[in-house]
């Protein structure tokens, strides 16, 4: 199941810091429909106020895998922590 992609930016730093990706260009081809719809707006959110008060008080996390090719520390699994307060990420993979 294909969720999202990276931005054509982000491909090139990756790029760059890693050993396995190909060397070449990557190029955008075409727009996609959903970044583009993406970005519309139809409603406006109201102003609210962070529920965190202090560092650590939320945090929000998200497991995606299994991934078709493992990490270079066989990981096939990634978790993500986001501190609410300072949004502050960590990521580990499994």
């Amino acid at each position: 199941m294909l969720l999202g992609h990276f931005h054509h930016g982000a491909l090139k730093i990756l790029q760059k810091i890693s050993n396995n990706l190909p060397k070449g260009t990557f190029e955008q081809v075409h727009t996609c429909k959903g970044c583009t719809l993406g970005k519309y707006t139809m409603f406006s959110f109201h102003d609210k106020k962070s529920q965190a008060e202090a560092i650590i008080e939320p945090i929000h996390l998200d497991v995606c895998g299994p991934f078709l090719t493992a990490a270079t520390d066989k990981g096939m699994y990634y978790v993500i922590f986001v501190d609410d307060y300072s949004h502050k990420c960590w990521i580990f993979f499994m």
